[in-house]
């Protein structure tokens, strides 16, 4: 438990160094996570070195595409990578391998990109919110489920969820998120409390889906966790899942609902 803290720690105190940096800080950043993370799913995907290279050629065209505002040309030069690539290395790996790693591969980058679009579009506080959402129901489900917990959620997929935890962890982001827009806004209408708890309570259930994405790809390969990058914790994966899904969901919910 001091390792998992300790680790909790430094990077949460990494992490707010990144946020408050220049952008290009925190472009660099987001690279070198969306790489560790890519190299996590291709190890627990058992992918082969020559795919492997292909993955990380596509993040690094995505993210210069992206740099200089091509985002359709971003998503098209990584998918016509991976086309390409299972021509090529059709005998080492077929399009059964080639293409399940392609769609990893463009979701991950694409996930992590909109974490940027969140800091490039809006501000700090549009970009932490995702982070805000995935880690109060992790808390909130994690405890809940330890005091609570009776009937499982996914017991193949994840033996240790429960229904009860799941709840928990939503109600948990409810509070989490209203109580943020409370500290960012002050006080606001009733609307507003129940806008932003409507928000929390979906982007929960969207970062447990995440939770249990990853979850599922690891125990159809046989593995146990992602890595052993953050001691106490596993992996970057293990740590990113949920935020991968809900920094989509809540650059969706800025830009249409205006929350």
């Amino acid at each position: 438990m001091l390792t998992r803290i300790l680790t909790g720690i430094v990077g949460i105190v990494l992490f707010a160094a990144a946020i408050i940096a220049p952008p290009i800080v925190l472009y660099a950043a987001l690279f070198l996570v969306c790489t560790g993370l890519l190299y996590e799913t291709y190890r627990v995907m058992d992918a082969k070195w020559q795919l492997q290279i292909v993955g990380i050629l596509a993040e690094i065209i995505m993210f210069g595409l992206f740099a200089v505002g091509r985002i359709g040309m971003a998503l098209y030069g990584a998918i016509f990578l991976f086309m390409t690539a299972m021509v090529f290395f059709w005998k080492k790996s077929n399009s059964k391998e080639t293409l399940p790693l392609g769609m990893v591969t463009i979701f991950i980058t694409s996930a992590v990109l909109s974490l940027v679009m969140l800091r490039a579009n809006f501000n700090i506080f549009a970009l932490l919110l995702p982070f805000i959402i995935a880690w109060a129901t992790d808390t909130g489900a994690y405890f809940t489920g330890y005091f609570l917990g009776k009937h499982k959620l996914a017991p193949e997929m994840s033996p240790k969820k429960t229904i009860e935890g799941a709840i928990g962890g939503i109600i948990i982001a409810m509070i989490a998120t209203v109580v943020y827009g409370l500290i960012l806004y002050g006080n606001f209408y009733v609307y507003g409390m129940i806008k932003y708890a409507i928000v929390g309570g979906l982007g929960s259930i969207v970062a447990q889906v995440g939770d249990l994405v990853a979850s599922c790809i690891k125990r159809d390969f046989g593995k146990k966790d992602y890595g052993t990058l953050l001691p106490g914790h596993g992996g970057l994966m293990d740590r990113f899942d949920s935020v991968l899904f809900a920094a989509p969901y809540v650059f969706f919910m800025i830009v249409y609902f205006g929350i």
